[in-house]
């Protein structure tokens, strides 16, 4: 990880996996999925 801060994988179909800081992430999205 880039820092402490626990984060959550976005899986984008065609671009990949994006890293996003969690608050912002669960703001955006209603279905987390959380790795340790």
């Amino acid at each position: 990880m880039l820092d402490n801060q626990l984060q959550v994988a976005e899986c984008n179909p065609g671009s990949g996996v994006t890293f996003l800081p969690l608050a912002r992430f669960i703001r955006r999205f209603n279905r987390v999925e959380f790795w340790q």
